[in-house]
C-alpha cells in the first residue's frame, strides 16, 4: 500500500479546480481518496457556511467522477476543515489517498516490492535510492539500485 499527499490551493471554499485537474492528469484517482483536510476561510461562527459549502462541492465532484451518491461518499471519506485563514495562511486543502502497489501490471500486497530484494539482501549487496523526478503535483519518483 502506498500513501500519497497532495496539497492543493483554492480561490474560495467551493473551488475544487486543482483537484479536478489532478484527477484529469491521473495525479490522484477518485476511488483512492481516503480523506481530505483543509484550512479554509470563515471563522466557524453561526453564519459560517464555508465548511459545508466545501464539503458539498467536494462530494459533488467525487460523485460525478465515481458515479456514486454524494451522501454515500460523505459517510466513507472524512473531510476535516478548519476556518481562519486570515493573515499569512492561504486557503488550501490536502488530499490523502492510498493505492495498491502494481508491479508488471499485477497488484501486489504491501510488501510486494520486496520480491526483488532477497537476492541482494542475502549477498549483502549495497543499495541506493536515487530520486528520478516527480509525477504531477510533486509526487516523487525514485529508483532503487
Amino acid at each position: 500500500m502506498c500513501a500519497y499527499v497532495l496539497r492543493l490551493p483554492m480561490a474560495h471554499p467551493g473551488d475544487l479546480s486543482a483537484l479536478d485537474c489532478a484527477l484529469a492528469k491521473n495525479a490522484v484517482r477518485a476511488d483512492e481518496i481516503a480523506a481530505v483536510i483543509g484550512k479554509i476561510e470563515g471563522n466557524g461562527g453561526v453564519n459560517d457556511f464555508t465548511r459545508g459549502y466545501f464539503t458539498q462541492s467536494l462530494m459533488g465532484l467525487l460523485s460525478c467522477k465515481l458515479g456514486q451518491p454524494a451522501d454515500e461518499l460523505l459517510r466513507r471519506i472524512p473531510c476535516v476543515l478548519s476556518g481562519g485563514t486570515e493573515g499569512v495562511l492561504s486557503p488550501h486543502y490536502v488530499v490523502l489517498s492510498r493505492a495498491g502497489i502494481v508491479i508488471a501490471g499485477q497488484s501486489v500486497g504491501p510488501r510486494g516490492h520486496a520480491v526483488f530484494t532477497p537476492f541482494a539482501n542475502a549477498l549483502g549487496l549495497p543499495a541506493i535510492s536515487v530520486p528520478c523526478g516527480s509525477r504531477p503535483y510533486g509526487v516523487p519518483i525514485g529508483l532503487q539500485l
